[in-house]
């Protein structure tokens, strides 16, 4: 019977807070479906969410196991950055985490056999669970050679608004494409933040992040560049007058989080954690805005 102790420690260990994300992924691809189709599968609602959950509680077990090596030396971890370190205290056994994402990524395929998805669904939770498992197993370690932001970013702006939408509709839609392709950067930036205060310790133990490889003083850079590289693509993909609302709406954003990314990074978490909330907030309000035009406009 695990101690109490043992219980926060887990709960700690699986960063729910990080479950924000996938959600308004994950409504947008139904938000799309919906306008598209009138009406939803209810049955396939809500246990498709529940499946996308549980991957990504998978993801958080398995990037804790995998970066042990790098939590037990990173003096920057903060509440959004490294990883929880509650594998590396003794409170709970390493083993933990590979058990929770075995029965996470199990749970999820049997729930999605049970209520029968798509063909098309199964390629995406597969996709999926594999991105879960090899962001930081061998032999692919993707997070570990400078794969890893731009992994997390096509499944988040890709992979899951593409499979809530093929739950609803049985396919996929180059709209449906078009529509999340200018959300990649923009998350992607928010994953370099994220990565951001554990240059150090992942240099140290050598996890060449893509904040590693590029530096930290030109860590301003690569967020600009992600940034523009996600305006030229909303420009590029959605309607002239939207984006350029939305664009302009978050631009202050944009310019505030980048400042934060300024070389030399603080030492302290509370700046390093406010900057990685700055950054998250740009593709969170974008998700939000798409979410309301697409539901009421």
């Amino acid at each position: 019977m695990p101690t109490q102790h043992q219980l926060f420690a887990f709960i700690r260990l699986s960063r729910l807070h990080f479950l924000a994300m996938p959600v308004l992924c994950y409504t947008l691809g139904v938000t799309t479906a919906l306008n598209e189709r009138g009406s939803l599968k209810q049955n396939l609602l809500v246990p498709g969410l529940i499946i996308e959950l549980l991957a990504q509680l998978s993801v958080a077990y398995l990037n804790d196991y995998g970066d042990m090596p790098t939590d037990r030396i990173n003096s920057r971890r903060t509440l959004l950055s490294g990883g929880s370190g509650e594998l590396t205290t003794g409170v709970l056994a390493p083993q933990v985490a590979l058990v929770a994402a075995a029965l996470c990524q199990g749970g999820a395929l049997l729930l999605a056999a049970l209520v029968k998805i798509p063909a098309l669904s199964w390629l995406c939770l597969l996709l999926a669970l594999g991105a879960a498992i090899f962001y930081t197993a061998p032999p692919l370690r993707l997070s570990w050679h400078g794969l890893g932001e731009l992994t997390t970013a096509l499944v988040a702006a890709l992979l899951v608004p593409l499979w809530a939408y093929s739950l609803q509709t049985g396919h996929l839609s180059w709209s449906m494409v078009k529509l999340c392709l200018p959300l990649l950067p923009f998350i992607m930036s928010m994953f370099v933040a994220i990565a951001a205060p554990d240059i150090e310790a992942d240099r140290q133990v050598g996890k060449r992040t893509l904040p590693v490889r590029v530096g930290e003083h030109r860590l301003v850079w690569l967020y600009s560049a992600l940034i523009a590289l996600g305006y030229a693509a909303a420009l590029l993909f959605w309607n002239g007058v939207f984006s350029t609302v939305v664009l302009l709406l978050i631009l202050p954003l944009t310019i505030w989080a980048g400042l934060g990314l300024r070389a030399p990074l603080s030492l302290r978490p509370w700046p390093l954690m406010g900057m990685i909330v700055r950054a998250a907030l740009v593709p969170a309000l974008l998700l939000i805005v798409l979410n309301l035009v697409l539901r009421f406009a």
